[in-house]
């Protein structure tokens, strides 16, 4: 006899798709097994499903994410405005300060525009390039017009520090109830599969009318949960390779300023397709 329900890995599904799945389940069993040699087996599962419920507390808005996403949003504006002007002042007609703001705009190109960035990576590379700021030196800065918009950012980015530290630490205090959702977690897929698989032998041995309209809503829930599991599946390995094939964080290589010193020009990219001298082909000299 084919299985009566649709399969489904339970340890897979996230903790608020199971508890709903298995919320609507015992929901449907409520109703449509009412009166049927199943009614007895819903009881233990429910138990199971509201302790679950129980211990999985509402989402609880952390103070500390909302300031880290305006402190975040915050450095990234300060960036974009010393990249903007760094662009700007490679062209100044001032030369040494167009020399400086060469060496500052190769600084950002090494980089990369860390915006587009995971924040951890992000931030990394901001304190990287701080560094090598702090070896520019602050007297070069002010010549070139950006020792302000650089203290600004170091102030946005101690600011995101701060938020971010406040959000581990509250981030932690949740970590602390992780087994004893975990716990019910287990005890609810255990407490699933056994009533499904008690619901099937009363089917084979009763056969499927008392039971089709409680079947038939199951395996639409389940299916439900398993596209949204392939869906996301799917854009996670789209995106890993739209990943691997672009780097958003590249930025334009600086132009080319005659007048600057040999030092400071961008080093020109090797051709790859330049084929390799081979002494010559015959007939030539």
């Amino acid at each position: 006899m084919d299985e009566v329900f649709e399969g489904l890995a339970l340890s897979i599904p996230r903790n608020n798709e199971l508890r709903t799945l298995a919320v609507e389940i015992v929901e449907a069993a409520l109703e449509r097994l009412a009166g049927t040699d199943a009614e007895p087996l819903i009881a233990p599962l429910k138990e199971k499903v509201d302790n679950l419920s129980a211990v999985m507390k509402p989402a609880q808005v952390n103070p500390y994410s909302s300031s880290t996403r305006i402190a975040d949003e915050a450095v990234d504006e300060m960036w974009s405005c010393v990249w903007a002007l760094a662009k700007i002042l490679v062209k100044h007609p001032n030369l040494e300060k167009r020399k400086l703001a060469a060496q500052v705009y190769d600084i950002m190109y090494k980089y990369g525009n860390v915006t587009n960035l995971a924040r951890d990576d992000e931030y990394s590379r901001l304190t990287d390039m701080m560094e090598d700021f702090d070896a520019f030196g602050e007297e070069n800065l002010a010549k070139c017009d950006l020792d302000e918009w650089i203290a600004e950012m170091r102030k946005r980015i101690a600011a995101y520090h701060s938020a971010e530290s406040g959000r581990l630490d509250t981030v932690a205090d949740y970590e602390k109830e992780t087994g004893v959702v975990e716990k019910a977690r287990g005890e609810v897929e255990v407490a699933l599969r056994e009533f499904l698989r008690k619901v099937e032998a009363l089917v084979i041995i009763n056969g499927r009318t008392d039971y089709e309209s409680f079947i038939s809503y199951v395996n639409g829930k389940i299916k439900e949960v398993k596209a949204k599991m392939k869906a996301r599946k799917t854009g996670a390995e789209n995106a890993e390779e739209g990943e691997q094939k672009n780097d958003s964080s590249k930025l334009p290589q600086r132009d080319d300023d005659p007048s600057i010193a040999p030092g400071l020009q961008p080093e020109p990219e090797e051709d790859e397709s330049e084929e390799p001298d081979d002494g010559g082909s015959p007939g030539t000299v």
